[in-house]
């Protein structure tokens, strides 16, 4: 949040502050009594030659804009203790200070993950509730004479208004086929369509089909498959069976019409008595 990225801004100042008050003192006393190399008192006025730039280049040192290394190379002039401190500068910064900031602002990412998951689930939750109040009053409209259960007839009736319709779409359902609707809502196969039936069938039904829909129906087709393969193989052993003892008695039945068949005596010609 915003907060949090000003209160981590004001504390990588307040460090970067610090060190440079530190840093100054020391170039502030080796300007004033020494006379060192031209190139490095350059160097040393150019880095820290003001607060502001002092800041400044520490700020590039942490961030990228300059190697560390030689804005510390002219601190060791100075005395090697400042390019010390100048390493354990670059040190708390970036492995302390930067590390534990982003530890922070990835918990805070967490935390707001995990409201914007809570009150996705307590949206759902109210939808849900919506829903069913509303189908409760659909239930109610459907059914005029207060029996509790709702027919073909009524259901068909009720959704031949335009308005019933369109709300249905609204609600994510297909009312295309209203007899194969009220066939899906009648799970009990009795003609007519309970409050509870009703209720908990349109929540069923309601947007497209899920994975897990069509994970059942792929495994009850493959179970139906099954069923159905070991049906057709025990009606083809008794078939099997029923024409091996059918056979025989046809053959047998064969060579007796040839025996005493009129037609065999005579050639294949039956000659009828004058």
């Amino acid at each position: 949040s915003v907060v949090s990225l000003s209160w981590a801004l004001v504390l990588c100042s307040i460090i970067i502050y610090l060190f440079t008050i530190c840093f100054m003192h020391g170039v502030d006393r080796y300007l004033r009594d020494e006379a060192g190399p031209q190139d490095t008192r350059e160097h040393l006025i150019a880095y820290y030659g003001t607060v502001p730039h002092t800041m400044y280049s520490l700020m590039m040192a942490i961030s990228g804009g300059v190697d560390w290394h030689d804005m510390a190379e002219p601190l060791g002039t100075v005395h090697p203790v400042y390019q010390g401190l100048f390493a354990f500068y670059v040190l708390l910064i970036i492995i302390g200070v930067l590390n534990v900031l982003t530890s922070v602002f990835v918990q805070r990412a967490n935390d707001l993950v995990r409201l914007d998951r809570d009150l996705v689930i307590q949206n759902q939750l109210v939808s849900n509730e919506t829903f069913l109040r509303e189908m409760k009053a659909i239930f109610d409209e459907v059914d005029v004479d207060g029996t509790g259960t709702i027919t073909w007839q009524k259901f068909w009736e009720y959704m031949q208004h335009e308005e019933v319709q369109a709300y249905f779409v609204t609600q994510q359902l297909d009312t295309s086929d209203a007899r194969e609707l009220f066939n899906l809502l009648d799970v009990e196969h009795r003609a007519e369509v309970r409050i509870e039936d009703f209720i908990m069938g349109c929540m069923k039904l309601r947007g497209q089909a899920r994975s897990s829909d069509v994970a059942t129906l792929m495994r009850e087709s493959k179970r139906v498959g099954q069923k159905t393969m070991k049906a057709m193989r025990k009606i083809e052993r008794q078939l099997g069976t029923i024409c091996h003892h059918i056979v025989p008695a046809d053959a047998s039945t064969a060579s007796w019409w040839n025996v005493a068949s009129p037609v065999s005596r005579y050639g294949g010609h039956f000659a009828p008595a004058s």
